[in-house]
């Protein structure tokens, strides 16, 4: 049943509608359309061009290392890496092209659920196919604030997004008229929940609760439509399992175990953890941005609705400079560097707090009166800002600091609400909300690559062409880290490492040297350090590893790291780390930001001992580990 507004029935609404559309001059639809238009392909294009630079040498080449060969480690709660290893596969590991695949598939899925939800009820459905597409094109923009912290590989955060956003563009299919569509729909229910349970286990139980409740307050819930969801995710989930480890039963082994994984790694990831509220706190800086957005939004939409094209100039002006901050922004020309602090994704909530407020004034001008919304449209369409609390149940940081990625779904209600209250032609509501989303979109991007996380300087400034793990897989890094990439490749090469030899780091913080040189991290694709239980989490990694394989690994050794292994987790297996392996290489680390501002050496140690004679010493250990 369509939203219906002031008690006018579902057969008078679309006429009033298209009346009110009429009477929006061709020139502002034409601005308003082209400015959402240009200020998206800007945006977009600036990201996929600075994909090529910067790199987190721990959590992205973590990211790397998993997706690379996914199929050496036995145990994982998060199956991100298989299903993105035929990407990787398809793009050779280019890491600059994985990451703009990564981008464009979280673009273009924000802009399919945009679309959908656009579609939902009246009167946003009444727009024409090109009008609803180009503001869902500028929806998509939103989506983006994912890569804030610049974080642009793929990962098992930007799946969950994904598979939210799958299950967001079925939700909305699910409600309408037309069965083949709610088919459809139900059916992408299902692959988002299997995708969400891939991704991360705890936003998968989150969004199973999410879609009923949906169901339930937009009285969709059926039981054929139910099946049809559940049927879809266990097959999906049947299929994966055969496809990671040939059985059903092989897989739940490899999950619990991932589970144990990650009760040893003692950080945080437990039960009575997961239930918590958590704070933030914006600084004077981004309350005042808060604060003009908001205004802005909230003036442009009311001045838009002005039935005089003089008393709607102003508006055009605002909206108009918002389009022309965004392109300049993204072509650098105009700096977005504000020193934004870690909640600055909570900048979004300005867009839709503004678009409301102007919708209920234009409302209490012009008409007044009982609004008369159906509960079982306005229930489920309020709900969709739940979906980031599925997006950041079950991390160890704070609620509000990761929900803040998940920021486009903060928005989607308002794509309904805004113009369903103003009544009247839902491009004046909609493009206004939609460019100041864009211009909290290159702010807090702006602010990501002035600022990318763990690495020394502003994306710009990096001037560096480096191969990075693949040939031809080039990166623009920053002089200090180009040099350590540099050094570390020419010291493996001449030490005679070769691709794929097992290369155990007791650094416990740099996974990306192990894959700058096309070594394998053994049972773990990152050997992390610097947890309460990191030990004992690498030695039980290390114990799925054959021990012909680990009688043959190489060491990165670098002593002063601050999560340097403690060598027990070699004595594990049989060997020492002074006696059983020598020097044949070393390097400098470059300085790096927080507790790594010195310079380190680094050493490549490789094994003295006759590789049979380790394999008996690794499976002494395990015997006697056994008995």
């Amino acid at each position: 049943m369509p939203l219906t507004i002031d008690g006018g029935t579902a057969e008078e609404h679309p006429k009033r509608i298209e009346e009110a559309q009429a009477r929006t001059p061709a020139w502002l639809r034409f601005l308003l359309l082209g400015s959402v238009a240009m200020a998206s392909i800007a945006t977009l294009r600036w990201l996929l061009k600075y994909s090529h630079f910067g790199m987190d040498i721990q959590d992205e080449s973590f990211y790397l290392l998993w997706m690379a060969n996914p199929y050496l480690y036995d145990a994982s709660v998060s199956q991100f890496g298989y299903l993105y290893n035929p990407l990787y596969r398809l793009l050779d590991g280019n890491v600059a092209a994985l990451r703009q695949a990564n981008v464009l598939i979280t673009f273009g899925l924000a802009v399919v659920a945009g679309g959908a939800v656009l579609g939902m009820v009246e009167p946003s459905r009444r727009l024409s196919l090109v009008p609803r597409t180009l503001l869902a094109l500028g929806l998509g923009c939103a989506a983006l604030a994912l890569f804030s912290t610049w974080l642009v590989t793929p990962s098992y955060n930007s799946l969950n997004f994904q598979a939210l956003q799958v299950a967001t563009a079925g939700l909305a299919w699910s409600c309408s008229d037309r069965a083949s569509t709610r088919f459809y729909g139900h059916v992408w229910v299902g692959m988002g929940g299997w995708l969400a349970f891939m991704a991360k286990p705890s936003t998968a139980v989150v969004l199973a609760v999410f879609v009923l409740l949906f169901w339930l307050l937009a009285r969709k819930l059926s039981l054929r439509g139910l099946l049809v969801s559940i049927a879809a995710a266990a097959l999906l989930l049947m299929g994966g399992a055969w496809w990671i480890d040939g059985s059903v039963s092989g897989f739940v082994h490899r999950f619990s175990a991932g589970l144990e994984m990650s009760r040893l790694m003692g950080a945080g990831h437990t039960a009575s953890n997961m239930f918590r509220l958590d704070g933030f706190k914006l600084p004077a800086r981004e309350q005042n941005i808060f604060l003009l957005i908001g205004a802005l939004t909230f003036a442009s939409t009311t001045l838009l609705h002005c039935k005089r094209n003089i008393a709607r100039l102003p508006g055009v002006a605002m909206v108009g400079g918002m389009g022309l901050f965004v392109i300049l922004s993204s072509a650098g020309i105009n700096s977005t560097d504000l020193k934004l602090g870690r909640f600055h994704n909570m900048l979004f909530l300005c867009v839709p707090i503004g678009a409301l407020c102007a919708a209920v004034a234009c409302w209490m001008l012009r008409r007044g009166g009982p609004i008369q919304t159906p509960p079982h449209v306005l229930l489920p369409v309020l709900a969709f800002p739940l979906l980031t609390y599925a997006f950041s149940f079950g991390t160890n940081g704070n609620y509000w600091l990761v929900s803040g990625f998940a920021a486009f779904f903060w928005i989607l209600p308002v794509l309904v609400l805004a113009p369903a209250i103003e009544n009247r032609d839902p491009m004046l509501s909609l493009a206004p909300l939609v460019l100041a989303a864009q211009v909290v979109t290159v702010l807090v991007l702006g602010n990501g690559m002035e600022r990318p996380y763990r690495q020394m300087q502003p994306l710009r400034l990096n001037d560096q062409a480096v191969d990075f793990g693949k040939p031809d897989s080039t990166l623009m890094l920053s002089r200090p880290s180009a040099d350590y990439i540099d050094a570390a490749t020419r010291a493996a090469k001449a030490a005679g490492l070769q691709p794929g030899t097992p290369l155990i780091d007791m650094s416990g913080q740099s996974p990306g040297i192990v894959y700058a040189l096309q070594a394998e991290s053994p049972g773990l694709a990152w050997l992390i350090g610097g947890l309460p239980g990191s030990a004992r989490l690498v030695t039980f990694a290390l114990g799925s590893v054959p021990c012909e394989r680990l009688a043959m690994a190489w060491v990165l050794a670098d002593p002063g790291a601050p999560r340097n292994l403690p060598g027990e987790v070699l004595a594990a297996f049989g060997a020492d780390l002074a006696g059983d392996y020598h020097e044949a290489g070393a390097w400098m680390t470059p300085p790096g930001p927080a507790r790594n501002l010195e310079p380190r050496r680094q050493t490549l140690l490789k094994p003295a001992r006759d590789p049979l004679q380790a394999q008996q010493a690794c499976e002494s250990v395990r015997n006697e580990g056994v008995r």
